[in-house]
């Protein structure tokens, strides 16, 4: 009977954790945190840059599409003097050229193609976003897409996997660039 009244007491006694052994789980869970939080900060960053440059090439676009095919424009204004002066935009001519630049400091160049729409070519996309921005930009309104190194693809046939493999193929020192290309019917 004495032995057993002994395990019962001890079994009272243990009732929960010591504070090492508190102590020992509030220190692993501070260094997962500690390793996990710059690499999910990294990951929204990098799609609030990918979500911010679709918007940028959004209102690019919706601004060229309004006037692009509405002005005629028989000549080339594409000069330093019709610009400064405003006379005509450059991106909006039907075969000038424009550069911008993207969020990533990389240049985007516009070229128009008289009467059958234009192209936007744009460098220095982190390869890491490259995939992300091909796909979000599908909403903007291009046919067609080319990484460097890749295949002209359409998006109504383009799969994920030849989107990741293009982004992954054309890196240059963790940067390629993109080429879309709008075509008017």
């Amino acid at each position: 009977m004495e032995l057993t009244m002994r395990k019962h007491n001890n079994l009272n006694k243990q009732g929960g954790f010591t504070f090492i052994e508190l102590m020992i789980a509030v220190v692993i869970i501070g260094l997962a945190w500690a390793f996990l939080a710059p690499q999910l900060q990294g990951l929204m960053d990098r799609n609030v840059t990918v979500q911010s440059e679709t918007g940028a090439m959004t209102r690019t676009f919706n601004q060229i599409q309004d006037r692009y095919f509405d002005e005629i424009i028989d000549a080339n204004f594409n000069t330093e003097v019709a610009i400064r002066g405003r006379l005509v935009a450059e991106a909006y001519n039907n075969n000038g050229t424009d550069t911008i630049y993207n969020i990533f400091d990389g240049a985007i160049t516009i070229t128009g193609v008289a009467d059958n729409g234009w192209t936007w070519v744009s460098e220095r996309i982190p390869t890491n976003s490259c995939a992300s921005l091909i796909t979000s930009a599908k909403t903007v309104g291009y046919e067609t897409f080319q990484v460097t190194g890749g295949a002209e693809r359409r998006y109504s046939e383009a799969t994920k996997d030849e989107i990741a493999s293009d982004c992954e193929n054309g890196d240059t020192d963790d940067y390629v660039t993109i080429t879309w290309t709008k075509e008017e019917s």
